[in-house]
């Protein structure tokens, strides 16, 4: 097996770590790994003997990064395209005629999967998040109302090339893993793909300290945590506009990511909410901000497998999430955290000010919640992984 991500993250280590487990890692190929001997893009569990990196493109787009010329900016989503086609091509090259298998991600997948096909070796094929005509769809009802946030959702302005290789990918694949329900959902509510899928959750790290919830947790502002992109994908507007109908409540509001350029104007015109913003963290940081927070709120319009949800259970605060994310899957309302419906700010309101209300629960909401998080563990989504793909690949009815 060829695990191939062009830039690394916690599922696809994981995911190469679950075949290494098994004995069929043949190699992990991504961009960059322990750049300069930094434990940044990089797994305790998978060792750099069993890594190959494609680095030049991808070293090259970071260094450009903060040029001032937009049009060659490293942040633009056609420089991160472009990285992703060239990684593509570097691991198409590498695929053998020994190899059994190829596993890989959505937009770096289609020169890959042609390769593999040629030679005879089968490809499983991971999405994400869900399918960009669902999305386009769940956004559009959101630019009706606000039809200036057109330009702040990328999947409006992807070119065709882009969404034909999607589609194409998704049906080159013999096995579709998605990390939710809804992302099955999304894909075949839109295409009908030959593919067998097989939902895995994404895992958390159970081993990170846990909050300590003191009686001062129960003094003072409510304390929101936001954690992610930020833009509207996300459904941060509809967090601020609620907290500007709810104007000078006892909340204090934290937002730890990246801005998406223009988005934090178009915010500050339209809803006057203070908050604190403590840019992009590492893991380390996120996870202090975690125990520091009461709640984590992820009122996301479109999602995959939001990982800072499992993250924030496994540190031991509950989180409030929409139906459109990993939300189902993890959550059981009102027990271990809350489940919203998807761009209904009324209802995110009244959770919030419920909770205002009866802030003893927090505690109780969030050893639940832990205890939540210690059934996806990390070591969990590698067995299930490596279960539902093998029967997947074998025909097998796939039982997870």
């Amino acid at each position: 097996m060829r695990v191939c991500h062009f830039h690394g993250n916690p599922n696809s280590y994981n995911a190469a770590i679950s075949f290494l487990d098994a004995g069929d890692l043949i190699r992990f190929h991504t961009s960059l790994y322990a750049p300069a001997g930094m434990r940044r893009r990089f797994h305790r569990d998978l060792p750099k003997d069993r890594v190959t990196t494609h680095p030049a493109w991808e070293a090259m787009r970071l260094a450009v990064t903060r040029m001032p010329f937009k049009r060659w900016n490293g942040h633009r989503q056609a420089f991160v395209d472009l990285v992703a086609r060239k990684f593509d091509a570097a691991t198409a090259r590498a695929v053998r005629e020994t190899d059994g298998a190829v596993y890989c991600y959505e937009d770096s997948a289609s020169m890959t999967f042609a390769r593999a096909r040629h030679l005879g070796a089968r490809r499983i094929y991971e999405l994400p998040i869900m399918h960009y005509r669902e999305m386009r769809r769940v956004f559009q009802s959101e630019v009706d109302q606000h039809p200036e946030l057109a330009q702040h959702f990328q999947t409006f302005h992807e070119p065709q090339w882009k969404l034909d290789q999607k589609d194409e990918e998704l049906a080159a694949a013999e096995v579709i893993v998605v990390p939710a329900t809804f992302v099955r959902d999304s894909v075949e509510r839109f295409l009908s793909v030959r593919a067998q899928f097989v939902v895995v959750p994404y895992g958390a790290d159970v081993s990170a300290e846990q909050k300590r919830w003191t009686t001062a947790d129960a003094e003072g502002p409510l304390r929101l945590l936001f954690v992610g992109i930020l833009g509207p994908r996300k459904g941060l507007h509809l967090l601020f506009e609620v907290l500007a109908r709810m104007g000078s409540r006892a909340i204090h509001l934290t937002l730890a990511g990246r801005w998406q350029p223009g988005f934090r104007e178009w915010l500050a015109s339209r809803y006057p909410v203070p908050y604190d913003w403590v840019g992009s963290l590492d893991e380390r940081g996120v996870n202090a901000e975690y125990r520091k927070a009461h709640v984590l709120v992820l009122p996301s319009l479109a999602e995959g497998f939001a990982l800072v949800i499992s993250e924030a259970m496994a540190s031991g605060i509950p989180v409030i999430a929409t139906e459109r994310s990993a939300a189902p899957d993890l959550i059981d309302d009102r027990i271990d955290g809350w489940i919203t419906a998807a761009g209904d700010s009324e209802g995110l309101q009244a959770r919030i000010e419920s909770l205002l209300e009866n802030r003893g629960i927090l505690p109780e909401i969030g050893a639940a919640a832990r205890r939540k998080a210690e059934l996806f563990s990390w070591e969990r989504y590698r067995k299930t992984l490596r279960a539902g793909v093998f029967a997947a690949l074998s025909g097998q009815a796939i039982k997870l």
